[in-house]
């Protein structure tokens, strides 16, 4: 699992992925479906699932 933006940032208020999140799945070749949103570290952050 690797852990990604703060939610706050990768989604806004309409729950559309931001910037912040298109970055992150491309950085790692994934997609937004791949993206899940965890409770990490008293914070709620997206993690995606990478298998090498």
């Amino acid at each position: 699992m690797v852990k990604g933006p703060p939610a706050s940032r990768a989604y806004n208020a309409e729950d559309t992925p931001t910037r912040a999140a298109e970055g992150f799945v491309q950085g790692k070749g994934l997609t937004e479906k791949d993206l899940e949103i965890c409770e990490i570290d008293d914070g709620k952050y997206v993690v995606a699932l990478v298998k090498e």
